[in-house]
């Protein structure tokens, strides 16, 4: 699958494909050495999941943004909060929000 997606987007877009994007985040070893044998110059997993270290280009961490978070959750995510924003009980505050489109 991973040789092969890459054919079919480079079909598809007439580039060359040099990087990966581990689907859903999910990074093991197995993987990550899989990518570096199919030829890859790097790949990306989620910041926040095992394995995922800045430094490491084949394990380079990435910020996952979803279509109904917030700005003010994107800015969160940005400067590192939103880890501690989501352990917050927030009463209904993260829907009002998303409704506001803040």
């Amino acid at each position: 699958e991973i040789v092969g997606s890459r054919e079919v987007l480079e079909a598809a877009t007439g580039a060359k494909v040099e990087t990966f994007c581990y689907p859903y985040g999910r990074l093991s070893t197995a993987a990550r050495e899989a990518i570096v044998r199919a030829g890859y110059l790097a790949a990306v997993s989620i910041d926040g999941r095992p394995l995922a270290r800045s430094g490491d280009l084949f394990a380079w961490p990435r910020l996952a943004i979803n279509p109904n978070e917030s700005r003010f959750e994107r800015r969160l995510k940005i400067r590192g909060l939103y880890p501690l924003w989501k352990r917050l009980p927030r009463l209904g505050l993260l829907s009002a929000l998303r409704r506001r489109g803040a």
